[in-house]
């Protein structure tokens, strides 16, 4: 199985470890993002709700791709999938040290004094940059999809 020719299996085999995060993650966690007077709080769990519902979407487009043998970019899969896998596995990496660096678990992580905090960013900033990140890499996959309707069909 080449998983170039067929990238849903990455996306549809990531959500059971996506799934496991979820149940593991503190319920009272809270993602905070602050725009300048306004603060948006979001659970850590509604976060990796929004990431199993995305893989599993993304992993349904490209089986509709590969079922109405739609050619894509092999270098252009290679960036999507690998970045937003990574993007995925430091989201998950940041909030398991979150957990066991955290002195106050009801809260958001605050890691001022922990080898966590780095060149003066919290782990909120940390992960809002790697979301960030992951939202322009699904740039990539567009560009993909776009491209793959423009093609011309190779002859059977």
């Amino acid at each position: 199985m080449n998983l170039l020719t067929k990238p849903y299996y990455i996306f549809w085999g990531i959500i059971p470890l996506i799934v496991i995060f979820y149940f593991l993650t503190n319920p009272n966690v809270t993602f905070d993002i602050n725009i300048h007077d306004t603060y948006f709080v979001i659970a850590y769990k509604s976060i990796f709700y929004f990431i199993g519902i995305l893989f599993g979407c993304l992993g349904l487009v490209y089986w509709c791709l590969c079922r109405f043998h739609k050619k894509l970019y092999k270098s252009l899969i290679i960036l999507h999938s690998t970045f937003t896998l990574i993007g995925i596995l430091l989201i998950f990496g940041i909030t398991l040290c979150g957990n066991y660096f955290s002195s106050d678990p009801t809260y958001s992580y605050e890691f001022k004094n922990s080898s966590v905090y780095l060149q003066g960013l919290d782990i909120n900033d940390w992960i809002t940059v790697i979301l960030i990140g992951i939202i322009l890499t699904q740039l990539l996959f567009i560009c993909n999809f776009i491209i793959s309707f423009f093609r011309k069909p190779q002859a059977v």
